[in-house]
């Protein structure tokens, strides 16, 4: 690596200037503003609130700030290796080799050589807990949450390499994350680091009970994120295709999702889901497997009133819509998990998160819910849904149509298989929307490698007949944006 590769740089922390090298294609990002060297060799800040990239000769970093940067900058002591290269270096193999000790750890619980190499830099005052320690790889990006114990002397710091794009996409989940302290959505180091006081918070980890035992509350990898996770733009087109369909101004289709949520306890997310997938059908039709359906998906198999050629309006459509998700819930929770024994899926089904239960619930609709009961390609849904948090990747991975048994070639040529893929791997990304940011990257990796078939890439690799196109742009975009 040469010294063309760097660039000089001012940093301004703890009261003094110190000048630093960072590598091109480097990012770090403190509570105010992302710094990112481009490949030309320019040092550009990206302003949150207007939305802009704009070159700048100064980092502004706080001490606890700089103290997480140097932490991960030399760790691979370029200084060394090139005499030309100053003393504080930050290179992509910095934070490569932050990731390698995050691997450490994993592999040998009593590895401590990242926290170590955090903590030997934090002010006094400061700790790691290696507990929360994370590591995902697609940005290549180090996190810090730092809790100071006041919101103004706490924050995200992260570190990484890439793209202007991808460092923004970091720090937009970040934003998102922090009421959980769990810093940016995939691909990152995360190291939940707080302040030691002589007084236990309401909130710290550790409680002393009555028999004065100490014990450890488990963390909650889940939260409700439907109203700030955006519809995929795949999802956006089609609801708006329908709503256009339907004659309705935006106001009054709003109102209706609004109502049908209200409704039936879903998210609003979820029924622009349904609707974007299900269609609009203004007259009730008989499909080619013998059922009649109309409005967004409601058919005769589950209402004998249905009669084909009957017209429905979309307060009809909308009515429909409330009466087939609950009847979906209902038979849902109904269904035996196991096929000797009694126990239904009802108990579970209400302790799994929003995000899981839409999802199965779009299975429902997809497929029938007796699928989800007899298939044998959600025989390990059925075993993992009653193992606890912990196994809610594998159950978001299991609520997938099988497809492995056949050959590329054989998917190529099978009527539909793409379009079943393609919703697949939406129905995927709806169940892990409300996990927090270590089960979705551990839930994606799952995804793309279960098995013989990586799900997403064949899905992507798969072209429709003409008149079905697929959207590979928008679900790739839908797929990074978790």
């Amino acid at each position: 690596m040469g010294i063309k590769d760097y660039i000089d740089v001012q940093i301004q922390a703890k009261g003094k200037s110190v000048a630093a090298k960072i590598q091109k294609g480097c990012s770090f990002e403190n509570n105010n503003s992302i710094y990112h060297v481009t490949n030309e060799g320019k040092l550009t800040v990206f302003d949150k609130q207007k939305k802009t990239w704009t070159n700048t000769n100064l980092i502004k970093m706080t001490g606890y700030q700089y103290s997480v940067f140097e932490a991960v900058a030399n760790n691979e002591d370029e200084k060394y290796k090139n005499k030309s290269i100053g003393d504080v270096v930050l290179s992509k193999k910095d934070i490569d080799k932050s990731l390698e000790q995050y691997e450490l750890k994993r592999k040998n619980k009593n590895d401590t050589s990242l926290k170590d190499d955090l903590s030997k830099k934090l002010p006094m005052g400061y700790k790691i807990d290696n507990s929360d320690l994370l590591i995902y790889s697609k940005y290549n990006t180090v996190s810090a949450y730092i809790d100071g114990g006041k919101e103004d002397i706490s924050g995200n710091v992260l570190i990484g390499y890439g793209s202007q794009k991808s460092a923004q996409i970091v720090s937009e989940v970040a934003g998102k994350s922090k009421e959980v302290q769990s810093s940016v959505k995939t691909n990152y180091t995360s190291a939940s680091i707080s302040v030691e006081k002589n007084k236990p918070k309401a909130n710290d980890v550790k409680t002393k009970s009555k028999s004065n035992t100490t014990k450890t509350s488990t963390k909650k990898h889940y939260y409700d994120r439907s109203k700030t996770t955006p519809l995929p733009q795949y999802f956006q087109k089609k609801v708006d295709d329908v709503r256009k369909k339907m004659k309705l101004s935006q106001k009054t289709f709003d109102k209706y999702v609004k109502d049908v949520a209200r409704h039936v306890g879903y998210s609003e997310y979820f029924i622009r889901c349904v609707i974007a997938s299900e269609g609009y059908e203004p007259v009730v039709k008989n499909t080619k497997d013998g059922a009649y359906t109309g409005g967004f998906g409601h058919t005769n198999l589950i209402d004998k009133k249905v009669k084909l050629g009957k017209m429905v309006s979309p307060e009809q459509a909308f009515k429909w819509l409330k009466s087939d998700i609950k009847f979906m819930e209902k038979k849902v929770k109904e269904l035996k998990l196991d096929e000797n024994g009694e126990e239904t899926l009802g108990t579970y089904f209400d302790k799994l998160p929003l995000s899981m239960k839409e999802a199965m619930l779009d299975v429902a609709f997809n497929r029938d819910h007796r699928k989800l009961a007899n298939a044998e390609e959600y025989k390990s849904l059925r075993a993992n849904i009653k193992n606890g948090e912990e196994y809610l990747p594998a159950c978001a991975v299991r609520l997938r149509q099988d497809f492995s048994k056949y050959t590329h070639s054989q998917r190529l040529g099978q009527k539909h298989t793409t379009g079943l893929m393609e919703r697949n791997c939406y129905r995927f990304l709806l169940a892990i929307r409300d996990f927090d940011d270590e089960y979705r990257a551990i839930a994606q990796k799952r995804f793309e490698n279960s098995g013989t078939l990586n799900y997403y890439q064949e899905t992507l690799s798969l072209k429709r007949k003409k008149g079905y196109p697929l959207d590979a742009k928008a679900l790739t975009e839908a797929w990074n944006s978790m």
